[in-house]
């Protein structure tokens, strides 16, 4: 979805597939176990990186609630440190909204979006996040102008070095994980 020229997207592993990948998507095969601390990942996206030079890359928001997708961030911070890359994050949401400045009408590709979430079998085995991703995307569609959109995608979309200056300021903090249901008491 994200295939247009310029642009990387880099998943670090997969769990199942709709179609072929764009001609832009490049799979590093990271172990979702081990990968915030794999050097060997952030080395392969570091020589990724230097031989596309693209303009945007996009990445699960550093505040995902999901520990890969957090990890995601610290691949990146390793992968760029030291070197003289110059791209846009666009950093997009997973589990956790995120605070857009960024909306993309997807209107005509939400559909597709649902298919391919369907090849995560375990992550929406007891979480009807289908059902919640297409709630999500109706509300972001809320900010297009004059209605132009029944569903968008939100972004946060920075240039490299104020991403990684929020990511570095957020990563050292706890995230809660704790949830309350209502009608619940905590001490």
């Amino acid at each position: 979805m994200h295939g247009e020229a310029g642009v990387l997207n880099v998943p670090l592993h997969t769990h199942g597939h709709l179609g072929p990948p764009a001609p832009s998507t490049h799979f590093l095969d990271g172990d979702p176990r081990s990968l915030e601390d794999s050097e060997e990942v952030a080395v392969r996206l570091r020589a990724l990186l230097q031989a596309v030079s693209p303009a945007i890359v996009y990445v699960p928001v550093f505040l995902d609630r999901h520990p890969d997708h957090r990890a995601s961030n610290a691949v990146l911070q390793r992968a760029v440190l030291g070197t003289s890359l110059d791209f846009e994050c666009r950093a997009y949401e997973v589990w956790t909204p995120l605070v857009p400045n960024r909306l993309v009408r997807i209107d005509d590709v939400l559909e597709i979006k649902l298919q391919a979430l369907a090849c995560h079998a375990s992550q929406i085995a007891h979480t009807d996040f289908p059902h919640m991703i297409r709630g999500l995307n109706a509300y972001r569609a809320s900010a297009v102008p004059d209605g132009a959109a029944r569903f968008a995608e939100a972004f946060l979309a920075l240039p490299l070095p104020e991403y990684l200056g929020l990511y570095r300021r957020f990563s050292s903090r706890e995230l809660p994980h704790r949830v309350q249901h209502s009608g619940s008491r905590t001490m």
